[in-house]
């Protein structure tokens, strides 16, 4: 894709872009992140996109899923399989609102259910403040930086083992479904988990902090040297905005995961949603065992594109369809 006055776009910025270009569209980018736009088709039609979310799913509907716990309460009384969870309100949150959900009250939870867990901002993307926890002290430290995300929710979840999946869902139907595998390196016997970490990803020095946890937890450090072909997770969460990587799985999905999908993007009333899932076997197994960890109202499709060719061509595929739902035929 180009780039215009040589700014990197967001993806779904930069498609639009230019799709604005060859359809005739008038398009308006806000110049500095490129984060935000405007487009005006020529029947009149008016679109925004902040991010990778566009005008397709209901405002209350897009919150709804955005808040971890509120989208997981619904998802769970409506009958979908979702990890048992429990929150942790901020200190001027239990305040405000005169809440007991604090830290102590979140570890009587976790003692009944035992460890490990999941700890994560109520209302953050990309894996941001996402920590696998042990113990106590464990989760109250990442309570702490999931408040620092910054947000005034932390979910504590049940930690459910198995392979991670998203399932792109568009007017319901399965538009793609990928597995993902979260940021590792590949050790060569020389080189220390840090420089494999910057080589690894022009993102590195921005997650060296956030995989130093994961690190310690496996007794190393970003000095430590693994040994040859040795990999090293170095993040708990599998976002490809983290580094992370993904297979195409469309071909191979089970028609009862697939029908879980649009079910569940149904019942929250998105038309476009990515459902992720942790499953416990085969992608094409109808009996495997799968939970719902989260509803994406705004689905970054870009990680899909960066597996080859035919991905990035579904997802241009994906985009031209949402766009003619948005302004009408070009």
């Amino acid at each position: 894709m180009t780039r215009r006055g040589g700014a990197a776009s967001p993806y779904v910025t930069q498609f639009f872009s230019d799709f604005a270009d060859i359809h005739g569209y008038e398009i308006e980018i806000e110049p500095e992140w490129r984060y935000a736009a405007r487009i005006s088709a020529p029947r009149g039609r008016i679109g925004w996109i902040a991010g990778t979310a566009l005008d397709i799913n209901s405002a209350a509907a897009a919150a709804i899923a955005k808040d971890k716990a509120y989208s997981a309460y619904f998802l769970r009384k409506l009958g979908f399989p979702v990890p048992d969870f429990t929150v942790v309100h901020s200190r001027p949150w239990r305040k405000q609102w005169r809440s007991r959900m604090d830290v102590p009250s979140a570890g009587r939870w976790a003692d009944s259910r035992g460890y490990p867990l999941i700890v994560k901002p109520n209302s953050s993307s990309a894996g941001v403040g996402v920590r696998l926890v042990h113990s106590y002290d464990e989760m109250r430290s990442a309570v702490r930086a999931a408040f620092a995300a910054p947000d005034r929710i932390a979910l504590v979840q049940e930690f459910v083992p198995g392979d991670d999946y998203r399932i792109v869902i568009w007017n319901q139907a399965v538009v793609a479904a990928y597995r993902r595998t979260g940021l590792s390196v590949i050790g060569d016997g020389v080189s220390s988990i840090g420089d494999l970490l910057r080589a690894r990803s022009a993102r590195g020095v921005d997650l060296a902090a956030r995989a130093h946890a994961v690190l310690a937890r496996q007794g190393r450090s970003l000095a430590s040297v693994p040994s040859a072909r040795e990999e090293v997770r170095l993040l708990d969460s599998a976002n490809q905005s983290t580094g992370g990587t993904g297979v195409d799985v469309s071909d191979e999905l089970s028609q009862e995961l697939a029908a879980l999908a649009r079910k569940a993007a149904a019942a929250m009333n998105l038309r476009l949603a990515g459902i992720d899932l942790i499953l416990d076997g085969g992608i094409g197994d109808d009996n495997a065992s799968a939970k719902i960890l989260e509803i994406n109202s705004a689905p970054g499709l870009d990680g899909f594109a960066l597996i080859g060719e035919a991905q990035e061509e579904r997802v241009r595929s994906i985009y031209g369809q949402i766009a003619a739902a948005l302004f009408g035929p070009a």
